[in-house]
């Protein structure tokens, strides 16, 4: 999808097509990574049209080091979803930690926290729980601490500290893009997993970018089951590639056809994506 007019290019974003697999001789399948390099001015556009600060390159390639070379960000065209902050309603089960003497919270900038006098200890406590949180998890994708502190730390802009009995227990890393945040990483101990920090943190980075006059907060791609619980979001949107779409009931359908597509007939049964996505 070319989500931005490609006429006048000087200073647009620069738009890449790798086609990484084309099957033609007995069905219709082509495999297409979307990414761009969207320019200062251009955020706001780019992330109104599904594109997220995010990519699925190795390291090593030519591609990412050629970003890097022009100090540029990699942004790919996803199913990106969103909360319209006005429309968001807190459940209150999820504010519960609030109302503990023990608990609190705060909110600091990459910029305050390099100025911390204790800032490596701050790091290293963010590393540990990170890796608490992907071990709790059982992610097959992780990160070790430098580029943790690289791609998770360092790239980002905002940050809610999560404190119990005066301890870090979790965070939640956003960036600022234009006028919205972007949600980019929530890690916690599950020390006390009935406090329910996740849900609280999306209360939290609503009332951040209220703060801020910001219209929306973008939380990530919605993909397979585990994404469905964004469905029930008050506010939330999803990108199908053409349009906004906020049906719970197609939303949940969407995930699970995600999770039931294995195969390659699978993904050619264009006639039931066209139905879920009304394209």
């Amino acid at each position: 999808t070319l989500s931005i007019s490609d006429t006048n290019l000087e200073n647009k974003m620069k738009i890449f097509y790798d086609h990484v697999i084309s099957k033609q001789a007995d069905t219709d399948f082509n495999y297409t990574l979307i990414s761009a390099w969207v320019y200062s001015g251009e955020e706001d556009e780019a992330l109104a049209t599904g594109w997220l600060p995010t990519y699925f390159y190795t390291n090593d390639c030519e591609f990412v080091n050629e970003s890097e070379a022009n100090n540029k960000q990699i942004w790919c065209q996803l199913r990106s979803t969103r909360i319209e902050c006005e429309k968001f309603r807190a459940k209150s089960k999820h504010l519960k930690a609030l109302k503990l003497n023990n608990f609190s919270y705060k909110y600091i900038t990459i910029d305050d926290l390099n100025l911390q006098s204790n800032k490596d200890q701050i790091k290293d406590r963010l590393y540990y729980l990170y890796d608490k949180y992907v071990t709790h998890k059982n992610y097959k994708d992780i990160l070790d601490k430098e580029n943790f502190l690289k791609y998770v730390i360092d790239d980002s802009s905002h940050f809610i500290l999560f404190y119990l009995n005066d301890e870090i227990v979790a965070c939640t890393a956003m960036q600022q893009f234009g006028s919205a945040l972007v949600s980019g990483l929530f890690f916690w101990d599950y020390s006390d997993p009935q406090l329910s920090l996740g849900n609280l943190s999306n209360h939290l980075e609503v009332e951040l970018c209220k703060r801020f006059n910001f219209k929306y907060l973008y939380i990530g791609v919605y993909s397979e089951i585990p994404s469905q619980y964004k469905s029930y979001i008050k506010g939330v949107q999803v990108w199908t590639g053409r349009k906004w779409m906020s049906n719970k009931r197609q939303l949940i359908d969407i995930a699970k056809s995600d999770s039931h597509s294995n195969t390659l007939e699978d993904f050619v049964d264009y006639n039931k994506f066209q139905k879920l996505l009304e394209f």
